[in-house]
Formats: structure tokens, C-alpha cells, sequence
């Protein structure tokens, strides 16, 4: 049960990251006509995760991509709701299907989640999350395995420095002649500086509960025991509590994740008592007979095969509970739902464990759907603004499918003619590059090295006085190249025969310099071995041709305008 939840709670945050949604009280960023705007916030969950640039320009130019690409998605949308697609069958029931997942994340953290995570927690840690400590720390450690007598001697040690810190003795002192973390010990117990990145660990909760300048109790935890000084807090800046507070809540709840487990499963095991849930365990035996000659782990041999069944057989009660009975029909109508598009059923259905397990699944699901019908959870407003996103995604899907696609079957001739024009580029292997390489570490190295070879040294011995490279006295430092993308290769392609190549950068400290030995051009692959390939090259490219046309030509039907300063605003922001 605790998985079902849990892989319903994963769906909901990837449904979170989608744009559909509306920032009610968000500047606009974008306007499509009179009927659709793209907000400041709608943006930004995107903008969030946009490729790094290495100019602001180049920023700008990205972002730009991003939002460009966000206004042609709501045009395809505007078309798609004229075109009726917002009562499409395939929608209505994705829309459903998402709803009905929805209700059953919020009322997971309704009825599990929030008794394990209260508001306080979450402000507590919020609090925490805004701050950098400065810490020092004397820990006198216990080896794993240790004895009980041997635990005790190494807390009487730590007792010891405790009373001599009471006394008024240095810390810095006594960290550096008592403490076991060396590292730390050298430098008077002082720590990389501490972020609070989990409850419930006894050095973080310890260091973030204390005030500067105080000495913490002794600590005790699997390294052994440990006693803090706080130096310095430094103040953080972080997102305001409501934008951050599903990152921690999600935060917390995985580290609590086994406690939670367990409370679903014994809300579950009492709401099937409640309902008096009775197996049909000869019911069960005799569906598994008739389906012991299916390959039950394929989707259509099941369905088909249930689909099959006589009228009575379908009918045929599996589990009984107090909202009715679970039939062979519901029974085949769930494993239709949800296996989705996959072709397999993982493991098939070949024994009674494995019928129980979604015949279980599937009662689940509607006891507790109908738990939370009756709280109302379809109105959530998380869930309402899911739905609604999940109706506009697969919206936008269908129409670009069916509209704008259609049926894309390329001829034999067409195959042929596109595998021709493309031979060189796509279906042509890299040419075979044997090099030798020599890598420094600073790049005037590198140019002395390329002089001293230019001016007739011989390569191979510069690579053994001076290359860096591990294991270089393995291979020489001979190396064979097909990596098209690798800075090694662009270099060495533009080489002769024993022409000598580089500096290379590979890193801030790492500098290569190549003689290329080989050249080896390869044949073309023929197309009869990669038929598969080049159709989908084929199909793909005509999909990417008939998309940007269709919106160059349907973008001339709205007006568009885009707020350049907001837009400027937020890349200095990022």
C-alpha cells in the first residue's frame, strides 16, 4: 500500500513541474491574443532549470528559446479547445485518471503524512535551512564492534575533556590534542561549515539548537561522542516558507519514510476490517487454472484472453467486502488500467500471490478513492490545478498527434533518397584516430612541448619525461579516438599523418598535446542494416518540418507581445 501511495505521490510532483498552471497575482510575462498569458511564475518553474550559459547574452537568447517555445504550446492549446479537444474521450480519461490519483496523494498526506509531520517541523527546519554554522568539534571515537567496556572508557575520556572545558580550558587546545578526526584536529576541531540537511541526525540537531559561543552536551552517535563549539551562524538567503515548504515537507517525510510505511499499512489492514474483506480463495484457484495457458505477462495475451470468458465467469465474485463484490470483470478492467501502454505485465499473473497483490492494488484503489470522494478531496485545490494542467498536456498531445502529424509512412523510395542525403553526416561511423598523447598540467608546458616536437624531438620520449597521465608507461600513450564530440577528436581530425596538435584543454589543470600516427576513414553503414534508424530519422524530421510549419503559419493569427524588461529581469535574476 505504502508503494501504490508512494509511486502516486512521485506522479503528483512531476505533474507539479509541468507550465499549464496560472499565476493569479504574477506579473505577465506573455500575452497570446486576448485568451492566454504567461506569467512571471509560470515561467520561472522552467527558467529554474534552463541550460547554463557562459555570457548574459547568451542567457538572454536562452530563455528567450524557453518562452518562445511556452507560446507555441498555448497557441497549439487555443487550437486544440477551439478543435473540441477538451471533451475528447482519450483526455476525459486521462483527466479522470489524474484526478482519481490526486485525491489519493492528498488523502495519503491527510490521513499518514501530516500525523508524522507537523507545521511546526516544517518551520523548524525552514528556520534551520537559513543558516551556514561555524562549528568546531572534539569527537573521541568508538570503532565499530566495540565492547560494552570499551564504550564506556572512551565516554569517560570525552567526560574528562568536558570537566577541563567546564574548567575554562582552551577548546582549540583540547581538540587538537584529544580529538580522533584528524582532519578536523589540526585545525582546533573546526568543521567544513555545517548546513542543516537532515532531521534527526545528532550532530545537525545538536549545532542548530545551540547559541554562538556555547559548548554542547556530549553527543553520542555511530562515530562515537562527539562535543561542539558554535563560532559563527551566518544567515542564508532562501525562497520565501511557502515556495520552500514541499521541498522540506518531501524532505522530512523521506526520513521517515519506514514510520510512515508502517502506519499505511496498518490504516489499510484496518480499513479492510472494517469493510470485512473476504477472499474467494476457490474463485481465485479456478481464474488461475483457466489462466495457467496464457502468458499471462503479456498485456494482450491477458485481456484478450479475460475478454474471452464467458458472462458468468466474468461475473465471478474474487473478493468480497461490504461496498460489493470484486469480479473477474473488474479484475481484468484494472490490470487494463494499469499496465497503460506497456505491451508486459511484470511477472504476469501465474499464482495465487500474485493475483492477491492486484486484487489488493485494485480494492485499494477503490476503497480509499471512495474515502476520499466523501472528504471532498477532488476539490483540493492541488488537485483541481493538476487535473487541470494533466487535461491541457494531453490536449496539446492528441492535437499535435492527430492534427498536425497525421500519418507519417515513408515510401521505400523515400527511405532511400533521405539515407543518400544524409550519408555522410548521420551514417557514416567516425573516422578511426590513433594518436598519442601527452598531457601537463599548465599550458605553457603544453606549448613548449608542441615547440621542442615541431623543432624535431622525438614525441615519444617527451611523452615519458613529461606526461602526467595515469598508467601513461601502459600504452605509451596511445590512444584510439571515435568519440566525435570529444575535444581530442576535433583537434586530430584536422591533422596530417605525425602532425602535431594541441594544446588541448581537457581541464583547468589538465593540458594535452597529440601526434596523430593514423587516419583510417570508414564505409558508410549500409542501409539495409539500419533501415530501423533511418525511418525514424526520417519520421521524426518530417514531424519537426510539419510542426514548424504549422506554427509559422498559425502564429500570424494572433497578436503576441512580450514583456522584454520582466524577461531581462528575471535572466539578472538567475
Amino acid at each position: 500500500m505504502f508503494r501504490r501511495w508512494t509511486m502516486i505521490t512521485a506522479l503528483m510532483v512531476s505533474l507539479m513541474t509541468m507550465f499549464w498552471g496560472c499565476g493569479k497575482n504574477s506579473p505577465t510575462l506573455a500575452r497570446i491574443g486576448n485568451r492566454f498569458t504567461i506569467t512571471e511564475d509560470d515561467f520561472k518553474e522552467v527558467a529554474a532549470v534552463f541550460q547554463k550559459a557562459d555570457t548574459p547574452e547568451e542567457k538572454l537568447e536562452n530563455l528567450n528559446n524557453r518562452l518562445n517555445d511556452m507560446i507555441d504550446t498555448k497557441i497549439i492549446l487555443l487550437s486544440a479547445y477551439d478543435a473540441g479537444y477538451d471533451q475528447d474521450s482519450t483526455v476525459l480519461a486521462a483527466k479522470k485518471s489524474t484526478q482519481a490519483q490526486n485525491c489519493l496523494t492528498q488523502l495519503f498526506q491527510l490521513e499518514i503524512v501530516n500525523k508524522f509531520i507537523p507545521e511546526s517541523e516544517l518551520r523548524d527546519m525552514y528556520a534551520k535551512s537559513g543558516k551556514a554554522l561555524v562549528v568546531r568539534q572534539i569527537l573521541i571515537s568508538v570503532a565499530p564492534n566495540s565492547d560494552s567496556i570499551e564504550v564506556v572508557l572512551q565516554k569517560k575520556i570525552a567526560e574528562d575533556i568536558m570537566e577541563k572545558l567546564k574548567n575554562g580550558e582552551n577548546f582549540e587546545f583540547l581538540a587538537n590534542r584529544y580529538s580522533n578526526d584528524r582532519r578536523t584536529a589540526v585545525r582546533g576541531g573546526l568543521m567544513d561549515t555545517l548546513h542543516y540537511t537532515m532531521a534527526g541526525d545528532p550532530i545537525q540537531e545538536a549545532a542548530f539548537s545551540m547559541k554562538k559561543g556555547r559548548i554542547s552536551d556530549i553527543i553520542e552517535d555511530n562515530a562515537g561522542f562527539h562535543i561542539l563549539k558554535l563560532e559563527n551562524v551566518k544567515k542564508l538567503e532562501q525562497p520565501p516558507y511557502k515556495e520552500m515548504r514541499p521541498k522540506l515537507k518531501s524532505k522530512i517525510q523521506r526520513s521517515k519514510n519506514e514510520a510512515i510505511g508502517t502506519a499505511a499499512q496498518e490504516y489499510w489492514d484496518n480499513l479492510k476490517e472494517e469493510k470485512h474483506v473476504a477472499w474467494q480463495e476457490d474463485n481465485m484457484d479456478s481464474l488461475l487454472g483457466i489462466m495457467r495457458p496464457w502468458n499471462s505477462s503479456l498485456k494482450d495475451s491477458l485481456i484478450g484472453g479475460l475478454d474471452g470468458l464467458p458472462e458468468s465467469m466474468k461475473s465471478m465474485p474474487l473478493v468480497i467486502h461490504d461496498n460489493g463484490p470484486v469480479t473477474v470483470l473488474d479484475f481484468r478492467n484494472w490490470m487494463s488500467t494499469i499496465t497503460g501502454d506497456q505491451d508486459r505485465i511484470r511477472g504476469g499473473v501465474r499464482n495465487r500471490r500474485a493475483l492477491e497483490y492486484y486484487l489488493n492494488n485494485l480494492m485499494m484503489s477503490q476503497l480509499l478513492s471512495e474515502i476520499a470522494e466523501k472528504k471532498g478531496l477532488h476539490k483540493h485545490p492541488d488537485v483541481v490545478k493538476n487535473v487541470h494542467r494533466v487535461m491541457e498536456s494531453k490536449m496539446v498531445q492528441f492535437f499535435i498527434e492527430r492534427e498536425i502529424y497525421g500519418t507519417i509512412e515513408p515510401t521505400d523510395q523515400e527511405l532511400g533518397q533521405y539515407y543518400e542525403a544524409n550519408l555522410a553526416d548521420k551514417y557514416t561511423p567516425a573516422p578511426r584516430l590513433r594518436v598519442q598523447e601527452i598531457v601537463v598540467d599548465n599550458e605553457p608546458m603544453a606549448y613548449q612541448i608542441i615547440a621542442w616536437a615541431q623543432a624535431g624531438q622525438d614525441f615519444q620520449k617527451l611523452h615519458d619525461k613529461h606526461s602526467i597521465k595515469p598508467n601513461k608507461d601502459k600504452n605509451k600513450g596511445i590512444v584510439i579516438i571515435r568519440n566525435k564530440r570529444s575535444n581530442l577528436f576535433a583537434c586530430a581530425d584536422t591533422l596530417a599523418e605525425n602532425e602535431i596538435g594541441g594544446p588541448i584543454i581537457l581541464s583547468d589543470t589538465r593540458y594535452s598535446v597529440i601526434k596523430l600516427l593514423m587516419h583510417e576513414d570508414l564505409p558508410p553503414d549500409p542501409l539495409d542494416k539500419i533501415l530501423y534508424r533511418v525511418r525514424n530519422d526520417l519520421i521524426n524530421e518530417t514531424k519537426r518540418t510539419k510542426k514548424e510549419a504549422w506554427l509559422a503559419e498559425h502564429r500570424q493569427d494572433y497578436t503576441i507581445s512580450v514583456n522584454n524588461a520582466l524577461l531581462q529581469k528575471i535572466a539578472d535574476s538567475l
